[in-house]
């Protein structure tokens, strides 16, 4: 578990009036008690009466122009942006905020970020501000505590406190910290290290949507590197919005993880076999058409897909997926198909899905490939159509236009594409031979020999049976020399 602290964790020193004072050396500008202490929980007894609580942040020198504010994060999860209003002249000075029944509202551990600019701060409200716009000049100071509110007399929400820092609460304390809008990160590369003017702070580096921690030490840039053991995803109370490109979260009805994919469309990890693809057709794609593979697009990974048909060897054979995003022939030709899995959101009434009429007690029916990228359930059986399984219908709603389709492609085969079968040519009326020699299948003509032998025997039949056998007791005579005789 990570806490973020500072030195060694102490109870922070409360007087009568309900004053928590924080002390910064000048020398470090680092937090302390009172007692001069090292300071990371700052208050662990928030009192929360009708008396207001305040903060006051002694910063040690007088900085004629700073602005300080706090953010904090309540145990129940809200933000809240406070201006410290800064009080008295020279080193005595000091930023002080009032604890509000805002504070009071929720027990439990606040984390609270304290920053001071030494140069100016635009705010989005400067009466009710909620957050900053921009910031010019240098962070003066950048700390992070611990508020621990024991007692909250307005409380609707009653949250125990902790004694270790959950994962949430430190992101968002690193987050806070490295506020992008308060000039903290950087794009391209790190400053120039020069002087220890940047020692003791964290940068957040992007380039290229590609963003890097470094702690500087001194002149040097150590980039930090987070390593995760276990990621636990919560299994209840998970949010029901879509999701985005980049998120993931536990999904309790599929018993998996959802992820999301670029163009925001939802992947059920380990239920789906998904492929990124282009769309070659002059026409848009639909979900729920059936796709073959046509082609790519240089190497850049992406295949080039056109409708399926069952109508050609060339286009059924090669039937690839199911349909799951929308794909246009303009912007956005890119989307995803499905190899395997449950395709979902498919209108069975529309006519570039299927040509065939769908009702409830079709679930769990086989559904083949039909002409332009169509569903079919009636297997086909034309002498020129080919036969291409596709999947079954999953489920069956809003009257058929919005149902769902486990897809899982199954080419037919042709003959010649059998391993232990060689065709060298093809006649009419050749059968498969098998060769023990080759040990495969050969195609032959052997039955049109056969044929003609059996061709030749009928005709000698014939001729045998035209010219009959006569038996008599009477010598033939010469008109019947011709005729068999015998003399019985």
């Amino acid at each position: 578990m990570v806490k973020l602290k500072r030195g060694i964790t102490v109870s922070s020193y409360f007087n009568q009036t309900k004053i928590i004072n924080v002390y910064y050396n000048k020398g470090d500008r680092k937090p302390y008690d009172i007692n001069g202490k090292p300071l990371a929980i700052i208050g662990e007894e928030y009192v929360g009466s009708l008396e207001a609580t305040k903060i006051r942040f002694y910063l040690g020198e007088d900085l004629d122009n700073a602005i300080a504010t706090i953010v904090t994060k309540r145990a129940d999860g809200q933000k809240r942006l406070d201006i410290c209003q800064k009080v008295g002249t020279g080193v005595n000075s000091y930023y002080e905020v009032t604890l509000n029944e805002w504070y009071s509202a929720v027990k439990g551990k606040a984390v609270v970020v304290f920053k001071s600019y030494n140069g100016t701060v635009v705010f989005d409200d400067n009466e009710n501000p909620t957050e900053i716009i921009s910031t010019t000049g240098n962070i003066f100071v950048s700390d992070i505590f611990n508020l621990e509110i024991s007692y909250a007399p307005e409380a609707d929400l009653i949250v125990p406190p902790t004694d270790t820092e959950p994962y949430q609460d430190w992101f968002f304390a690193l987050s806070t910290k490295l506020d992008k809008a308060e000039g903290i990160t950087v794009t391209g590369a790190l400053p120039t290290l020069t002087g220890g003017e940047y020692d003791d702070r964290y940068f957040y580096v992007e380039n290229e949507g590609v963003g890097r921690l470094y702690y500087i030490d001194g002149t040097t840039a150590i980039e930090v590197v987070f390593g995760i053991g276990q990621l636990n995803f919560a299994t209840t109370g998970v949010p029901t919005t879509a999701l985005t490109t980049g998120q993931m979260r536990y999904n309790d009805t599929t018993g998996s993880l959802d992820l999301g994919l670029k163009g925001n469309h939802t992947l059920k990890v380990g239920e789906v076999l998904v492929k990124r693809v282009r769309n070659d057709e002059a026409s848009n794609l639909k979900v729920g058409q059936l796709v073959y593979v046509f082609g790519s697009v240089g190497n850049s990974g992406l295949l080039l897909v056109k409708k399926a048909s069952n109508l050609g060897e060339s286009t059924s054979s090669k039937t690839f997926g199911m349909v799951a995003t929308p794909m246009n022939t303009t912007d956005s030709k890119d989307g995803y198909v499905y190899i395997y899995g449950l395709v979902q959101g498919i209108n069975l009434t529309d006519s570039d899905i299927t040509a065939d009429s769908f009702v409830s007690g079709d679930i769990g029916k086989q559904l083949w490939l039909g002409e332009n990228g169509k569903i079919t359930k009636t297997v086909p059986t034309a002498d020129d159509k080919h036969s291409v399984f596709v999947g079954y219908l999953d489920a069956y709603q809003g009257n058929g236009s919005n149902c769902s389709i486990y897809t899982k492609i199954q080419n037919g085969y042709e003959i010649r594409e059998l391993h232990d079968v060689r065709i060298n040519g093809v006649a009419d009326k050749q059968i498969l031979q098998y060769n023990s020699t080759r040990q495969v299948w050969e195609n032959t003509s052997k039955l049109t020999e056969l044929e003609n032998q059996v061709q030749e025997i009928d005709e000698r039949v014939d001729t045998i049976t035209k010219n009959a056998i006569t038996v008599s007791d009477t010598e033939p005579t010469d008109n019947e020399q011709n005729d068999l005789w015998f003399n019985v």
